[in-house]
């Protein structure tokens, strides 16, 4: 049973990695198929709740559907998987879907980043002498496998840290360009968002990087600020063991 439905989310999960912005018809489609399987198979999940909380963010964004919405429907599929991977075969009683934190390893922390290697590297240092194992995406064996595929792998983490610096130029068609992240950083923001939950994920702000404005609700970390001290305590609060006084007599 639990490989059937292994193969209906897979589907699921390519056709989202499929969908385009605006497709709102489709997006509700599968929004339906996600939930009818939630609901029948899995028990005490909040699932539904999750999927829920996503439809009313396009509900409430101006123009509707966006990339995001589609990412954070992905990170939950995917966890459904997994949860469904990692359940005995059963084709009678529901599938107890434990809670995301329960599976997600506070010993680690993702680092998505763009081409300033010099923050990536003053970022993943800091996390390893918090005696914790900063996961950098391209430092990892690739095992022939694509990026989203390795995203997914290696991002089973308690925390995520996002790194917005300006690499990349945009703007509104007739504005100023501004400095804004690489694309894959929006993308992997969005993705782990949607995998283990907004309140587990930061930003990090270099210079005047152009942020996302219309995505309530996430903690952006300014690094011209005191972003160390701001940085455990939002690990503290994601349930990490951090103790920083020595680090901090050494500094």
């Amino acid at each position: 049973m639990n490989d059937i439905l292994i193969n209906k989310l897979s589907e699921i999960f390519t056709e989202l990695e499929k969908l385009k912005e605006g497709e709102g018809y489709t997006f509700n489609r599968i929004v339906n198929r996600i939930k009818s399987i939630s609901l029948k198979h899995f028990s005490q999940s909040s699932y539904a709740s999750d999927i829920e909380k996503i439809l009313r963010k396009v509900n409430d964004s101006f123009s509707g559907l966006k990339d995001r919405h589609i990412i954070e429907l992905m990170g939950v599929v995917q966890i459904m998987i997994d949860d469904l991977e990692l359940s005995p075969n059963t084709s009678s009683a529901k599938i107890n879907a434990k809670p995301i934190e329960s599976k997600l390893d506070k010993s680690k922390v993702f680092i998505v980043h763009g081409h300033d290697d010099a923050l990536k590297n003053e970022i993943a240092r800091f996390i390893d002498q918090l005696g914790l194992k900063p996961i950098i995406l391209h430092e990892q064996p690739s095992s022939s496998k694509t990026i989203i595929e390795k995203i997914e792998d290696y991002s089973n983490v308690g925390y995520g840290i996002v790194l917005y610096t300006p690499c990349d130029e945009g703007a509104k068609k007739g504005e100023e360009l501004k400095g804004r992240a690489r694309q894959n950083v929006v993308f992997e923001h969005g993705f782990l968002i949607g995998k283990i939950r907004r309140e587990n994920v930061c930003a990090i702000i270099k210079d005047n990087v152009e942020k996302p404005n219309d995505i309530s609700g996430i903690v952006y970390i300014h690094y011209s600020g005191n972003w160390k001290m701001d940085l455990i305590q939002e690990l503290k609060k994601s349930g990490y063991e951090v103790n920083a006084e020595q680090l901090f007599k050494e500094i």
